[in-house]
């Protein structure tokens, strides 16, 4: 009996275990950390809340629309009305319209109409009776032309009335263009002060030049050693940098962080903590070498990390990771100076 009973314990150990494993291991495939996105968004609340805040307790400046229309108002003022124009002398024109004579039509002759038609003769064989068409012809009758009565013409000229021209009144420019030829006249420009002396220095100049003079006559009497050769002062050529410790079957996963603390690759979008082990377990410790990726090489890099598998493409890794590096602040690539 005591041996079916540890019996049995060990196999209730063993199935809690694997449940443990299997509930661990599917919470890896179906964890997503939303802490970042979270932040990210009542950080963005709060500011947009703020701004509207302050935007409702400031008050509206209305001086600047004060300004403007004042400023209007003294371009209104400014307008000058010009000149009306003098008046037109329209006598010219009456004149010109009351010489106007029509001619008259003058009275057709059909004479030689009638001639013409009387002169027809038809043959006998048809007697024609051309009567009606005499009557018809005798009937016509020009209708003289009437006079053309020029009178409303004149009238409408006559009553054209040209508004009287405005006086300007122009004593205030005139009483300012007088006050300032007044001030102009007022002025008076100071005397030029008289030429500085320049006999001081011509002294001390010749002064100089003797001593100069003295100066020269002992320097040539000496002897300078010969100077030294020139030192060598080109900068010392920086460093090897050390080689990169590559991952057999990759191009840049790290065996291990040795160039510098590695980045906090938790700032990716999607990257929590467990998927950062994840990619220090795999060789990736710096945004650099996220940035280098090609598609080869996320192929490689997906098949390492089953349990997150497409992230890299569907998060976009690499665009972030080379704004990271771009914008300064985190590890650069061993001799990328």
């Amino acid at each position: 009996m005591p041996f079916l009973i540890a019996k049995i314990l060990v196999l209730l150990l063993l199935a809690s275990a694997f449940g443990a494993w299997l509930g661990a291991w599917l919470l890896r495939r179906r964890y997503v950390d939303v802490t970042s996105e979270h932040t990210l968004l009542r950080d963005e609340w709060r500011l947009w809340r703020g701004q509207v805040d302050q935007r409702l307790a400031t008050p509206p400046d209305g001086s600047a629309l004060a300004e403007r229309l004042a400023a209007i108002e003294a371009a209104v003022r400014g307008i000058q009305v010009p000149p009306a124009p003098p008046p037109t002398d329209l006598a010219p024109v009456l004149q010109a319209v009351q010489g106007i004579r029509m001619p008259a039509p003058e009275r057709v002759d059909l004479g030689p109409v009638l001639e013409a038609v009387g002169a027809i003769r038809i043959p006998p064989s048809e007697r024609v009776d051309l009567s009606p068409v005499l009557e018809a012809i005798d009937r016509i009758r020009v209708p003289a032309p009437e006079c053309v009565d020029l009178q409303p013409v004149l009238e409408a000229v006559g009553a054209i009335r040209v508004p009287p021209a405005q006086a300007v009144d122009l004593a205030p420019l005139t009483e300012r263009l007088a006050a300032l030829e007044q001030r102009l006249g007022a002025l008076r420009f100071p005397e030029p002060p008289p030429p500085p002396s320049l006999q001081p220095m011509q002294v001390a100049l010749q002064a100089l030049e003797t001593r100069v003079a003295g100066l020269d006559a002992r320097f040539a009497a000496l002897k300078w050693p010969e100077p030294p050769p020139p030192a060598d002062l080109r900068p010392a050529p920086p460093p090897a940098a050390p080689p990169l410790a590559v991952r057999a079957g990759s191009r840049n996963l790290l065996a291990r962080a040795a160039h510098g603390k590695p980045d906090d690759l938790k700032l990716i979008k999607g990257v929590a903590e467990v998927l950062e082990k994840m990619l220090h377990d795999i060789g990736v410790y710096y945004f650099w070498q996220i940035a280098e990726w090609d598609n080869a090489d996320i192929a490689h890099a997906d098949s390492l990390l089953t349990a997150f598998k497409g992230r890299i493409e569907r998060d976009e890794w690499v665009a972030q990771s080379r704004r990271f590096v771009r914008e300064g602040g985190v590890a650069l690539k061993p001799g990328a100076g």
